[in-house]
């Protein structure tokens, strides 16, 4: 993100591809348009949109400057804090059906980032609530998502290892704090101006110990569906079973192969064809989709794609082979 010009991609919700809260009628899964299918799903208010987006509007120590960014759960503006200093500030949709779990869900991302200090993590730096508006403030990031750097085409090998280094480099110092991610996708990397990757968006993370599971019946389902990304999400969070911290290895792995491949592993029309393929397709062939992959990296890519947890490996081991992969290729 940056904060003059264009609006960039934001420190937040992107809109994402195919982000589930719960599964919309199949007219709506054939829209091109994903971000308008979120939209409406949790659309604000016109009135109040229009109120949030006047110039100088102020809440609380934060003046808000300009909209850059939107998705199911909040809007991302630009905002300047009572020290002067820009400023990511992400409001939680008014719904008129939005309940406490919206709420809790939402500032529970302030608290899952909170707890992680790592220079691949974007910085959270205040959170809570102003009459009936939920708020996170978070370091207003420069560049852009990694989705936005896959539109333009293949990348290098070398450059695919060093970005993916770095984000798992945040992923395993978000584990040892004790927090899952669950949502990681493109959308949610930022690369910045000198080719720093930093991970975004913990608004679906929850808090749990390395050495057990999650039960997703208490923190990932919700009425009428579940909440993640149908096209990274690993076996088990798909079908709602217990996840631990290698259900973002999965997702990493699929970030992974789409960064090297140009596509997913696994796809399909509807969220649900794509839950179908996620858990029974073998994963593809790697070195088949492109020439000159380092049989190591297809191997660990192998690895983080297995459909059963225990064979993968955790984000800190991807870490190490990621860049002991750029020290020896092959």
């Amino acid at each position: 993100m940056t904060g003059s010009g264009p609006p960039p991609a934001s420190s937040g919700e992107h809109g994402s591809s195919d982000a589930l809260e719960s599964e919309p009628p199949a007219s709506e899964l054939e829209s091109s348009d994903s971000f308008l299918r979120a939209v409406a799903a949790t659309s604000l208010r016109a009135a109040h949109v229009a109120q949030l987006e006047r110039d100088g509007t102020k809440l609380g120590d934060y003046r808000i400057e300009a909209r850059i960014g939107s998705g199911g759960m909040g809007i991302v503006y630009r905002a300047l804090d009572a020290a002067g200093r820009h400023v990511a500030l992400k409001v939680l949709r008014r719904r008129e059906d939005a309940g406490p779990e919206a709420r809790r869900r939402f500032l529970r991302e302030a608290r899952a980032a909170f707890a992680i200090q790592h220079e691949r993590v974007a910085r959270v730096l205040d959170s809570g609530e102003i009459g009936e508006e939920a708020f996170l403030a978070m370091e207003l990031l420069e560049g852009e998502t990694l989705r936005a750097l896959l539109s333009r085409g293949a990348m290098p090998i070398d450059r695919v290892l060093e970005v993916v280094s770095q984000v798992a480099q945040g992923v395993a110092a978000a584990h040892a704090a004790g927090v899952i991610h669950r949502d990681l996708k493109p959308e949610n990397v930022m690369i910045d101006p000198g080719g720093g990757a930093k991970i975004l968006d913990f608004g679906l993370a929850c808090w749990a110990p390395l050495d057990g599971g999650v039960s997703l019946g208490s923190v990932l389902t919700v009425p009428g569906g579940i909440l993640g990304t149908a096209g990274y999400m690993s076996p088990e969070q798909g079908r709602g079973r217990p996840v631990d911290d290698r259900t973002d290895t999965f997702s990493m792995g699929i970030v992974l192969f789409e960064m090297i491949a140009g596509e997913r592993p696994f796809g399909g029309r509807t969220p649900t064809d794509v839950f179908l393929s996620v858990a029974c397709d073998p994963t593809p062939d790697l070195g088949a989709r492109r020439a000159g992959v380092p049989p190591a990296l297809v191997a660990l890519v192998e690895r983080m794609l297995a459909k059963d947890p225990e064979a993968r490996p955790r984000a800190a081991e991807v870490a190490v082979a990621l860049e002991r992969l750029r020290e020896r290729p092959g």
